[in-house]
């Protein structure tokens, strides 16, 4: 089950627009760019930190599982869960949420649907398993570059062109 965009707005809210963790006062949002990360306190997948097989998709996803933190403190908790146990995450939680407002501004609403957008784009570009099972194929219109690579490819492509126009092919050769 997806994080619901009223429980990002909620979070967010109550973040005070601060990562949660004691003692680091990085914000989440800086004018328009989000840096604040959505943690799960007790991981949504069997293989992250703190996974508990109890939780239900719903539970995983809900409000109480759930953390602001900036990107250095959301990776700081996932690689040392022995440290940062479910039970303190969901005791500095606690803490940090306590004095919230209980209003949500139309700017509070604004910056949570910022991180929101955010986390579900992280979730849709993920790579996916698929398998190549024709030949592949590019093609490019004029002033366009057409790259096929058949297969998942993990690393970035960079296409450096002169000022002269070049077919790149079997050959390379200048048009």
């Amino acid at each position: 089950m997806p994080i619901s965009e009223s429980t990002v707005k909620r979070l967010f809210a109550k973040s005070h627009n601060q990562c949660a963790m004691p003692r680091c006062t990085s914000p989440l949002i800086i004018g328009e760019h989000v840096l604040g990360e959505i943690c799960h306190i007790r991981a949504r997948r069997k293989t992250g930190a703190r996974y508990d097989p109890n939780l239900s998709p719903e539970q995983r996803d809900s409000f109480g599982n759930l953390i602001l933190l900036c990107p250095t403190c959301h990776t700081l908790a996932d690689k040392a869960p022995g440290i940062y146990t479910a039970e303190l995450l969901g005791d500095i939680k606690e803490i940090h949420e306590r004095d919230a407002p209980l209003e949500i501004t139309a700017e509070v609403a604004r910056q949570a649907l910022m991180i929101f957008e955010k986390h579900r784009l992280k979730k849709t570009n993920s790579i996916r398993r698929s398998s190549v099972k024709s030949q592949t194929q590019a093609t490019a219109t004029a002033g366009g570059i057409a790259i096929a690579i058949g297969g998942h490819n993990q690393g970035p492509i960079t296409v450096n062109l002169p000022k002269k126009e070049y077919c790149i092919g079997s050959t390379l050769s200048s048009q």
